[in-house]
């Protein structure tokens, strides 16, 4: 982990978990919040742009 990411989530008081690509079960509830902020943020995007 880089030194600036260490930083990052220290300050988020953020505990950073590594993960294996073989196991992804373990980044569901990332995977869901990620999906979660990328519906978000389309709906803010296409908004934003026909007002």
């Amino acid at each position: 982990m880089s030194k600036i990411l260490l930083h990052y989530t220290n300050q988020i008081k953020v505990h950073h978990k590594f993960t294996s690509a073989f196991h992804p079960r373990t980044n569901g509830k990332c995977e869901r919040l990620n999906s979660i902020l990328k519906q978000m943020l389309r709906k803010y995007v296409h908004g934003a742009i026909h007002h």
